[in-house]
């Protein structure tokens, strides 16, 4: 999911209030205190719906403490950078909150309108995914807390959940984590009715303890390429070639003036978008994230020039890659593929004041620069569910006949190698 994506216009729907964190959580924790055994055996998990501002500060406040009971969230997940989404750029956005009987988080959902301005993207599918826009949806998988009965915090959940004859369920589901797999059951309050058959790749790189040890994870014939791009690169300008880090609040602006400038020769100008994936309106928001130690950004500057740039973010110990942009006048000397290994490189820096990374996800795709420096690839899929015979299901059921045509389309583009003669005639009308 890029910046730009993050960034739609998402509608604002009214809401019921909901109860307040701090009173639900102590009110548990008081029942748990009286009666131990019986509150336990009662009502082991208890759920609400967490969706006022104050509400949601005191439920973040609570997060940073309990954060370390979860696995690794990642950026898009991240109760806290939802939080953010709300505060900075009105994503309408609403938390199903599971609590132990001593009041403590053991697992959330979050809750927004889809986005329709980014589904007309998506060709054939386009006709489900707006009629979808009309149900909230949840994004991603459940987070739960380790120390958590899974299967008793999903159900839970679910029944919640069930009430709403207009709720839309999307789960992430993939090879490392198949929840919906292990506690089926538990979600069957809502009938599995889509999966894709085609499910993505995802590519990532488990960060060994040295950059040197990086590299000898690839073949001679890739790290000598690899080696000889960057040195090249740094040779065709003036000054050389000098990879700046953005990840503190004053540096913010001058980021998003980068980010401006490179796309503008870039490829994707008018081609994908009319605007860089991040403007002058998204300061206050990336400046919350680098306060909060999460902005983790790139640009690669040949001489004063900004050639090369990424959009990246840091959660724990996951480095999510985010989007990249490129000046095409530039494109023969691969400024991408220079820009992620020096990334990479930096990430063993000694400077280094951030933890230091041991995950860097590229996220779905099959680019070929995923492929050239990830270490493990992954299948994933989401998978959505509706409660049966409401309108939520019957357009989820059409979206799985646009979708058997889409993939028949799909599989013709790529055996005609349509995909690569569109991506080239792209890239000329973008750079003309």
């Amino acid at each position: 999911m890029t910046f730009e994506a993050m960034r739609g216009e998402w509608g604002r729907t009214a809401a019921p209030a909901a109860n307040d964190v701090a009173a639900a959580g102590q009110c548990a924790r008081e029942a748990a205190a009286e009666t131990p055994g019986e509150a336990a055996d009662a009502s082991p998990v208890t759920v609400e719906w967490v969706d006022q501002d104050q509400a949601i500060e005191q439920l973040v406040d609570e997060w940073r403490r309990e954060r370390q009971r979860f696995d690794a969230i990642s950026f898009q997940q991240d109760l806290e950078r939802l939080s953010l989404e709300r505060a900075h750029r009105g994503l309408n956005v609403r938390f199903l909150v599971a609590r132990d009987a001593r009041g403590r988080i053991v697992g959330y959902a979050n809750l927004a309108p889809v986005d329709t301005k980014m589904a007309v993207s998506f060709g054939l599918k386009t006709l489900a995914r707006v009629a979808v826009a009309r149900y909230r949806a949840i994004g991603g998988d459940f987070p739960i807390a380790r120390d958590a009965d899974e299967a008793q915090v999903l159900a839970a959940m679910a029944a919640h959940l069930e009430r709403d004859e207009r709720a839309l369920v999307t789960v992430e589901e993939c090879a490392e984590s198949s929840r919906l797999s292990r506690n089926a059951a538990a979600l069957r309050p809502f009938a599995l009715k889509s999966l894709d058959r085609d499910p993505q790749v995802i590519h990532t790189i488990d960060l060994p303890e040295s950059f040197d040890a990086y590299m000898k994870l690839h073949k001679g014939k890739t790290r000598n390429t690899l080696k000889r791009r960057v040195r090249v690169f740094g040779e065709s300008f003036e000054g050389g070639a000098r990879l700046v880090r953005y990840d503190r609040a004053d540096q913010v602006e001058e980021f998003v003036a980068a980010v401006g400038a490179i796309f503008q020769k870039s490829w994707k100008r008018g081609v994908l978008s009319e605007a860089p994936p991040v403007t002058e309106a998204d300061i206050p928001y990336l400046t919350a994230l680098a306060e909060r130690g999460v902005l983790r950004s790139y640009v690669l500057y040949g001489g004063d020039e900004p050639i090369c740039c990424s959009l990246m973010t840091q959660t724990g110990g996951v480095c999510d890659f985010l989007d990249v942009l490129y000046a095409q006048e530039h494109g023969r000397l691969a400024p991408g593929q220079v820009l992620i290994l020096q990334t990479i490189e930096d990430f063993y820096a000694e400077r280094d004041a951030a933890p230091r990374p041991v995950e860097f996800n590229f996220g779905y795709g099959e680019n070929a620069y995923k492929r050239v420096f990830g270490t493990r690839s992954y299948p994933a899929n989401y998978c959505f569910m509706a409660r049966p015979y409401t309108k939520a299901a019957f357009v989820v059921s059409c979206q799985l006949a646009l979708r058997s045509v889409y993939h028949l389309a799909r599989k013709a583009v790529v055996a005609l190698e349509l995909d690569h003669k569109l991506r080239k005639l792209l890239k000329r009308g973008g750079s003309s």
